[in-house]
């Protein structure tokens, strides 16, 4: 989301920051969300410490 949302921009507000954001899952999830599935998993790995 971070790639898409913001792309490294410093976004000096609040208001600015949450504007990208809504924009994100208003706009841009909806077009790239069939890309998405394939990064989002459930493997998770344990560690016996």
């Amino acid at each position: 989301m971070n790639e898409h949302a913001r792309d490294n921009k410093y976004l000096l507000t609040a208001k600015g920051f949450r504007r990208s954001i809504d924009n994100f899952f208003d706009s841009t999830l909806p077009k790239i969300g069939h890309a998405l599935t394939a990064g989002i998993n459930d493997n998770f790995e344990s560690f016996n410490v």
